[in-house]
């Protein structure tokens, strides 16, 4: 699991690199897009890495803190970049989808 993890990791940073220096005959909006999907993947390999340090904390014992992890603010904060990228990546999608339906 944590190969997969790195390797989402390693390029998404990678997209977000290219795409942010690449100065080729691509348009700038596209560009924006382009970068903002991968800022939104990039947000949910965070989330994965804020899930994966706390399930090896929690390993076999989870049910101990149970409630105490559900109110934190790590929780929270995972909770918030998930539905953040989630929402992102899907809201982008359909701008693409769209945009290529149209043209």
């Amino acid at each position: 699991m944590s190969s997969k993890l790195f390797e989402k990791f390693v390029s998404s940073r990678h997209i977000i690199w290219k795409r942010v220096f690449d100065y080729s005959r691509t348009p700038v909006l596209w560009k924006a897009v382009w970068e903002n999907l991968a800022i939104a993947d990039f947000l949910m390999c965070l989330y994965l890495f804020v899930i994966a340090g706390h399930d090896v904390a929690f390993r076999g014992e989870y049910i101990r803190h149970d409630v105490s992890w559900r109110h934190s603010w790590q929780c929270t904060f995972a909770g918030m970049l998930s539905t953040l990228s989630s929402e992102a990546s899907i809201f982008i999608m359909v701008i693409i989808t769209v945009d290529r339906y149209v043209d």
